[in-house]
């Protein structure tokens, strides 16, 4: 979708909090509009018609210090509400926070990991470059700092 879409009927426009990334909204009518930023510092605003929307999934872009692109995908535990009103701007507020909350499950091999990667309020999370999910690097050590565990999880 593009700044210049035409609907019929009144329109507002969504504007979003990060550069890079789409947002994938969804109206009470279950229609879905993706809204796409490429460039930062583009146009800011995207046109949708006046209405209430469920943000069902978002997609921000990140660099790191070497120039390399990563991506956060996401889907809000609890969709967040979106109103939009005629020739008005809503802002769309997308945290990019990430936390990682590891847990470690005694078996009979020894243990089992479960690290689950979750954003605000509890929003499922996708971390990825070059087209993949990145692995996790980690190491379990003891009480004493001892090394029990170390290597790279897959996740999601």
């Amino acid at each position: 979708m593009t700044a210049t879409t035409k609907f019929d009927g009144p329109s507002g426009y969504v504007v979003p909090s990060f550069q890079e990334g789409s947002l994938l909204l969804k109206n009470s009518h279950e229609q879905f509009f993706r809204l796409s930023w490429d460039q930062a510092g583009a146009v800011r605003r995207r046109p949708v018609p006046v209405g209430s929307y469920t943000l069902v999934n978002f997609r921000l872009v990140k660099r790191d210090a070497a120039g390399r692109e990563w991506y956060l995908s996401g889907i809000p535990h609890h969709g967040s509400t979106v109103v939009v009103r005629a020739n008005e701007e809503q802002r769309v507020t997308v945290d990019d926070s990430i936390a990682i909350s590891l847990k470690l499950v005694p078996t009979d091999e020894g243990f089992r990991m479960q690290a689950p990667v979750i954003g605000d309020q509890h929003s499922g999370l996708t971390i990825y470059a070059n087209g993949a999910r990145i692995p996790m690097n980690y190491k379990v050590v003891d009480g004493a700092g001892r090394q029990l565990a170390a290597g790279a999880m897959t996740y999601g």
